[in-house]
């Protein structure tokens, strides 16, 4: 009789030591996804700007498989950008349009938590060239002035500061640098 109620204990105790280890395993909450990206910020304008979300992970240590959702949130008024797909890791789009984009990822683990991101891409325009002897022949001819070193660098700089973020334009003309160059000798155009 005692080994009946000594095997009827232990397989108790079996039981409840393995419920209590399931019940413990299913009391632990399941973490949130890491969502990363990793691409450039700033682009120029037309060319193919790659985002990779490869990187994000899952700190829970069985759940390995991830969902990448993306979306492009935000672009450029008149830009017909769109996602080379929505769905993987990595995404690509083409800038058309100079200004902000904004892509969305949302990375899902296998339990359905998920995590929500964006990152912002700015397209910007091709590079500028300035003349130097443009501006100092300017100077000369309107304002009979010949620039010393310093002054002309202190005038490239406000021209520099003076043109639009994603401007278009890759040669000056004279009239815009006049215009300028007249801002900077009124004095209402300081760096």
């Amino acid at each position: 009789m005692h080994a009946r109620v000594f095997a009827g204990a232990i397989f108790i105790g079996l039981l409840v030591l393995c419920f209590g280890q399931a019940q413990a395993s299913h009391d632990q909450t399941n973490q949130h996804p890491v969502a990363k990206i990793v691409g450039p910020t700033i682009i120029q304008v037309g060319n193919i700007v790659v985002l990779d979300a490869s990187q994000s992970y899952d700190p829970d240590p069985n759940d390995r498989y991830l969902e990448f959702h993306w979306s492009l949130v935000s672009k450029p008024e008149g830009s017909r950008a769109t996602l080379s797909r929505t769905n993987g890791p990595v995404i690509s789009a083409t800038t058309d349009v100079v200004g902000n984009y904004i892509f969305g990822l949302t990375v899902q683990d296998p339990h359905g938590n998920s995590t929500y991101t964006l990152t912002s891409v700015s397209a910007i325009g091709p590079p500028i060239f300035i003349d130097v002897t443009q501006i100092a022949r300017i100077l000369d001819t309107n304002y009979n002035r010949r620039l010393d070193d310093e002054e002309m660098l202190q005038a490239m700089r406000v021209w520099i500061l003076a043109i639009p973020l994603g401007t278009s334009n890759t040669w000056i003309g004279d009239l815009e640098m006049t215009k300028l160059l007249q801002m900077w000798a009124d004095e209402t155009l300081i760096p």
